[in-house]
C-alpha cells in the first residue's frame, strides 16, 4: 500500500465522495478508506485535513473510542501488566479496544519506556519462534536476491527455514527503510497471482476498457497495474497502449516528456540547449531534443528496448541517431543522456554502460522532483507512467 501523498484526480474525487459515509457511517473509517484506494491511511488523513480542515478533526476524534474508554491513569496501569509479561493482545482484549489503539495510547503516554520495552519483547518473540539459527550473512544475502528479483517473502524463509514473519523482523532490523520502500512497492503485486494478470491483458486487448477500470476490479492502484504488465507483457503491452490511446495521445505524451525532461535539466543546474525545433546535425536532419555539452539528450516516454517495434525507435537506433555526429557548429557528439518516463529494458541498461551513454529512467525523475519539492510535476510523471 502507498505512503505516497500524490493522488490523481479520480482517487481524489473519490476521497470526497466517501467522506459524506465517514461523517454518518460510525464502521466508515479513514484506513477502511484508504483500504479500498490502495494507499496508506496518513495518505488519506493528510488530505482530508486539507479539504475538510475542522469538519474532520472534529468527526475523527468522535471516531476514537479509546478517548473515552481509557484515561492516561488507566494506560499507566495497563503498562504495568504489560511489563510484568501480559501480551498486548490480551490486555486489549481485557479492555475491549484494539490493539494498535492500545500500542498508540501506550506511545503516547508512556513514550520511550513502551518503545524500548516493545523493540524488546519482539526481538525475544522473533528468537523463539526461529526454530533455525540464521547469522546475518545469510539475511543479507536473501536480502539482495529480495532486492533484485520478485520472489515473495515466504519462498524466501522457506530457503533457510524460517518463518516468513521472522524474516520480516530481521529485514527490518537490518535494512530499515530500504526494505520498508521495497515491501511497500509489491503489496499492490501480491494481491494478485500471475493467472489473474495474464487473464486482465487478455480483456485489456481485446476490449475497450481502460487500465483504471481493470485496477478497481482488481483492487490495486493504476501504477502497479501498470508497471507489472510492463514486465510481463513488455512489447505486446506497449502496441496495444499505443493502439488504445492514439495517435494523437502518444504525440501529446510524448511532449509532455520532453517538458519534464526539461524541467528535470533545470533542476539538475544542467546547462543545455533546446533543439528540438532546429536541425543541428550535418548532412542530417535527424535532431536530439537537447544538447548537453558534447553529449545528446533523447526523451522517450515508452520502454526503451534494444531494438524498439513499430514506429517507436529503439537504443540502437537512438545511438545510431546521434552517436560520433557532428554539428553545424563542428562539435563532435561523443557521449549521450536517453530520458525514459517509463524505463529501459535490462539488455539497453547493459548495452549503455558499455557505449557511456547515460540512462535516467522514472526512479531519478522522481527523486529529482520530490527533493525540489515539485509535486506539480510527480503529478504528471504518474499520469503519464499508467498509459
Amino acid at each position: 500500500m502507498s505512503v505516497s501523498p500524490y493522488l490523481t484526480i479520480e482517487q481524489l474525487e473519490f476521497i470526497r465522495n466517501r467522506f459524506k459515509d465517514f461523517k454518518t457511517d460510525p464502521k466508515v473509517t479513514v484506513a477502511k478508506i484508504a483500504s479500498e484506494l490502495g494507499r496508506h491511511k496518513t495518505t488519506v488523513a493528510k488530505r482530508y485535513k486539507q479539504i475538510f480542515g475542522e469538519e474532520y478533526s472534529r468527526i475523527s476524534k468522535g471516531k476514537m473510542i479509546w478517548n473515552i474508554k481509557l484515561s492516561n491513569e488507566q494506560i499507566k496501569g495497563i503498562f504495568i501488566e504489560y511489563k510484568n509479561g501480559i501480551p498486548l493482545i490480551k490486555l486489549a482484549n481485557k479492555y475491549k479496544v484494539n490493539r494498535s489503539t492500545l500500542i498508540h495510547r501506550m506511545q503516547k503516554v508512556i513514550g520511550e519506556d513502551y518503545s524500548k520495552l516493545a523493540a524488546i519483547r519482539r526481538y525475544k518473540d522473533a528468537k523463539i519462534k526461529r526454530k533455525i539459527k540464521v547469522n546475518d550473512n545469510k539475511i543479507e544475502a536473501l536480502f539482495e536476491i529480495y532486492k533484485n528479483n520478485h520472489y515473495s517473502l515466504s519462498e524466501l524463509a522457506t530457503r533457510v527455514g524460517i518463518t516468513e514473519n521472522s524474516l520480516i523482523f530481521r529485514f527490518n532490523s537490518l535494512f530499515g527503510n530500504d526494505y520498508k520502500k521495497i515491501s511497500l512497492g509489491r503489496r499492490d503485486e501480491r494481491k494478485v497471482t500471475r493467472q489473474q494478470y495474464v487473464k486482465a491483458f487478455a480483456y485489456y486487448r481485446s476490449t475497450s476498457i481502460s487500465l483504471i477500470q481493470i485496477a478497481e476490479e482488481l483492487g490495486i492502484r493504476v501504477s502497479s497495474l501498470a508497471s507489472r504488465f510492463q514486465r510481463m507483457f513488455k512489447h505486446q503491452y506497449y502496441k496495444v497502449a499505443l493502439k488504445k490511446f492514439g495517435t494523437l495521445k502518444v504525440i501529446r505524451r510524448g511532449r509532455s516528456a520532453e517538458n519534464l525532461a526539461l524541467k528535470y535539466l533545470e533542476l539538475t543546474n544542467k546547462k543545455f540547449e533546446d533543439v528540438r525545433q532546429r536541425a543541428i546535425i550535418k548532412n542530417s536532419l535527424k535532431r536530439p531534443d537537447f544538447l548537453v555539452g558534447g553529449k545528446f539528450v533523447e526523451v522517450k516516454a515508452g520502454y526503451i528496448t534494444q531494438k524498439g517495434f513499430g514506429k517507436i525507435k529503439g537504443y540502437e537506433k537512438i545511438k545510431s541517431s546521434y552517436l560520433g555526429k557532428e554539428t553545424i557548429d563542428g562539435r563532435t557528439i561523443s557521449q549521450g543522456i536517453i530520458i525514459s518516463i517509463t524505463g529501459f529494458s535490462p539488455n539497453v541498461i547493459k548495452l549503455s554502460r558499455l557505449d557511456g551513454i547515460e540512462l535516467i529512467g522514472p526512479n531519478e525523475l522522481k527523486l529529482t522532483f520530490e527533493k525540489n519539492k515539485r509535486f506539480d510535476l510527480l503529478n504528471i510523471l504518474n499520469k503519464l507512467r499508467i498509459l
